[in-house]
């Protein structure tokens, strides 16, 4: 995998109200799923001694700046309504202690991270995805086994036996396991197949006008992305 492509966005005036319309602006023109940070920082001085500083609360101390992802839209206007509404709760404002007062707002920073994943609703597969993609044209119910070997490496075209030690390993506990008929793998059992190989599935399902369709979605990277 390449280095992850990032957008940073600061705004540096108006912070005493929301922010999020002038984000989704951003926002908006974004094409795959992301994931978004959400910082800030604001100045405090001391009522005793008149010393200012700046405090810009880092992931372990605000919620606000962990990372999530979004895969439309519409969550990141809901993501960053809840997380505009956190750094706008004085009442909760980090500070060293009482003797530090709120002064004004610097910045709000908010950073989105790209990844390769499709944003649902945004139009048809990239051509990056349809390069990677291990067609099941061989009606032997291996398609998700194979969406699996082509993340580890192998070859669109040239996966079947790389899928078939896969099935061997999930069944069996043995990769040299054949069947000659594999069952076909239930949205139930992708738990299963996720816990065996340590890694997440993400089903997409398309529609008539073809766009894609969030079936399933794990957390638990690194993602699998399978389409039915």
């Amino acid at each position: 995998m390449g280095v992850a492509t990032s957008n940073t966005w600061k705004i540096f005036r108006g912070l005493a109200g929301s922010v999020v319309d002038r984000i989704m602006t951003k926002v908006e023109a974004l094409q795959t799923s992301f994931y978004l940070r959400f910082t800030y920082t604001y100045q405090l001085r001391n009522i005793e001694t008149g010393k200012v500083m700046l405090l810009h609360p880092n992931i372990a101390d605000v919620p606000t700046g962990s990372l999530s992802l979004l895969i439309t839209h519409v969550a990141a206007r809901e993501w960053l309504t809840e997380k505009d509404a956190m750094q706008l709760d004085m009442a909760n404002l980090l500070r060293p202690n009482t003797k530090w007062v709120f002064q004004r707002w610097v910045q709000v920073e908010v950073k989105a991270v790209l990844t390769e994943q499709p944003l649902l609703g945004q139009g048809p597969l990239p051509d990056w995805l349809w390069n990677k993609y291990a067609s099941d044209t061989f009606d032997d119910d291996l398609c998700l086994f194979r969406c699996i070997a082509v993340h580890q490496g192998a070859h669109p075209n040239r996966c079947t036996e790389q899928a078939k030690q896969l099935a061997g390993k999930f069944y069996f506990n043995d990769e040299s396991q054949r069947l000659e008929a594999y069952p076909k793998i239930e949205l139930s059992e992708l738990k299963k197949v996720e816990e065996k190989f340590k890694l997440g599935i993400r089903v997409y399902e398309p529609s008539e006008d073809n766009t894609w369709r969030l079936i399933t979605s794990s957390m638990t990277p690194p993602l699998v992305l399978y389409f039915m």
